[in-house]
């Protein structure tokens, strides 16, 4: 493309991702009233005083703290780094798409994917990691596809300091690489990946200590069929609608790499079953990659490449 036309990309996912920002601020604005709840979680967390989990997910917290003390205000600084994050996964989801479909069609799913922000906003309360956590798992699977593997190990560490679902992007290259397994490289990627995961995970436990929930924890005897029975898990279905089913149609013409990845979508489903809420679409916004392609090939088959355009 163009350098007008790329720019003209640049300017819609700005103001696309400006009136996801704008409200976003109208739902998140309870948790900043008093008596600022936000607030009060952000200095717990800075000040080692959080509980299970966000004592263990640091990152965006003191992102914004440092932000603050450069002179921003804190509710701004959240704002600014959930647009920025939203923004850069935007772009990087359009490219990504470019390997699997014509132009239209990636400015289809890009939209698309700009109008479920707000949504994946419902039902949630003090989640700064979610943005942030997008980013990594789109530019995760783009560096897959282009076989930049040595990027996806700062990407984990900086991932494990955020949420630690990021963990499942070693799942995800198991799954996309699978071909090779019979090869030495293949298994000195998971050995690598998974070495790094675990030396954040732990690192950051050590370094806080054990911390109490601080919310009620059930068990998936008690998830299982709440979330089964609950209303609010029916946004799960919304959140792709008709394109999970489209998704997984005529799963033998689709491109390998966009099969295997796949296999992430029963470990989300079954995860946030067993212990998070359906009803919180902000979970399944990383599936997006996976989600997003294989259904508008079949969407619009005419948009479809027959093989991967990687650039």
């Amino acid at each position: 493309m163009g350098g007008k036309a790329n720019s003209a990309l640049v300017l819609l996912y700005l103001g696309l991702t400006l009136v996801a920002a704008a409200v976003y601020r109208e739902l998140d604005k309870p948790l900043w009233a008093p008596p600022a709840t936000a607030v009060t979680e952000h200095q717990r967390v800075v000040e080692g005083e959080s509980g299970y989990p966000n004592q263990y997910r640091p990152l965006v917290p003191w992102a914004c703290e440092l932000a603050h003390r450069a002179g921003l205000p804190l509710e701004a600084a959240y704002l600014l780094q959930r647009l920025a994050c939203w923004f850069l996964a935007l772009l990087l989801l359009h490219q990504y798409l470019r390997a699997w479909l014509r132009e239209e069609a990636c400015l289809a799913g890009g939209v698309f994917l700009a109008a479920l922000l707000p949504f994946s906003c419902l039902a949630q309360g003090w989640q700064p990691t979610d943005p942030l956590n997008l980013l990594l798992y789109v530019l995760a699977y783009r560096l897959l596809l282009t076989r930049q593997d040595v990027w996806l190990l700062p990407l984990l560490a900086v991932g494990m300091l955020n949420r630690e679902t990021i963990g499942l992007v070693i799942l995800l290259a198991a799954a996309v690489r699978w071909d090779e397994r019979g090869s030495g490289a293949y298994w000195r990627l998971l050995a690598l990946l998974t070495a790094v995961a675990l030396a954040v995970f732990a690192a950051v436990r050590w370094h806080y200590g054990a911390r109490e929930p601080d919310v009620a924890l059930v068990t998936p005897a008690v998830n299982i069929p709440e979330n089964l029975t609950r209303a609010g898990s029916l946004r799960f279905v919304l959140l792709y609608g008709v394109l999970w089913l489209l998704a997984l149609r005529q799963l033998g013409t689709a491109p390998i790499f966009l099969r295997r990845s796949l296999l992430l979508l029963p470990v989300f489903a079954v995860v946030h079953l067993c212990v998070g809420l359906l009803g919180e679409t902000r979970y399944f916004l990383p599936l997006a990659p996976t989600v997003l392609p294989l259904a508008l090939r079949q969407l619009l088959p005419g948009a479809a490449l027959e093989e991967p355009a990687c650039e």
